[in-house]
């Protein structure tokens, strides 16, 4: 059995999206795809669970510039 840190996994959680999006999530990383259901847990490579973590945090900041915007009256 491998010791490689690369591959250890780690579970995430994919939340419910709005009633008519996709019942999955698509990642890749480095060429390799995965698609996580959305609602429920999953085990994935380290990789995948800081993308989805990287891409969390650049949807926070997003929602807080446009609600910048939106407050400026831009």
């Amino acid at each position: 059995m491998s010791t490689d840190k690369t591959n250890q996994r780690v579970e995430v959680f994919v939340p419910r999206g709005p009633i008519h999006d996709e019942p999955n999530l698509f990642v890749a990383v480095n060429g390799v795809s995965y698609l996580l259901p959305r609602g429920k847990a999953s085990m994935v490579p380290q990789c995948v669970a800081t993308e989805l973590e990287l891409s969390r945090k650049a949807q926070e900041i997003r929602d807080r510039n446009m609600e910048a915007m939106l407050g400026s009256g831009a």
